[in-house]
């Protein structure tokens, strides 16, 4: 934008040199919203399920924790994280505490619950 401005300057001499920088300043403006207010992307889920595939538990705990600090409020990894907790490491009372935290949580509304429920393991 620098050479059409100069290009300006040349053109009008100092006549339009105020032209000449709203044509370099203007474009700064149009991008300046996606630079302060970038969006954020949603959570990758797609290492930690692997891992769960694959019997690496600890692992997969691990990379949805990390997933989640991204987006604290993102309801399907909590749940994932629960299920885990729940199913792999047999600790019901972790997994309860997580889904209660996810409800108290304001962003949450009744119309994200699902239907299905935390499969347990039998004899827990």
């Amino acid at each position: 934008m620098l050479l059409p401005a100069l290009g300006l300057i040349w053109l009008g001499r100092w006549y339009t040199f105020g032209l000449a920088c709203s044509a370099m300043l203007i474009p700064i403006a149009g991008y300046a919203p996606g630079i302060l207010h970038p969006r954020k992307l949603p959570p990758m889920y797609a290492k930690a399920v692997g891992r769960i595939k694959f019997g690496k538990y600890t692992e997969a705990e691990e990379e949805l924790i990390k997933q989640l600090e991204r987006r604290d409020d993102d309801y399907e990894g909590w749940m994932m994280l629960a299920e885990l907790y729940a199913t792999q490491f047999n600790d019901v009372a972790e997994a309860e505490q997580t889904v209660l935290e996810i409800c108290d949580q304001p962003r949450t509304t009744p119309g994200r619950f699902p239907l299905r429920s935390i499969n347990l393991p039998i004899g827990i």
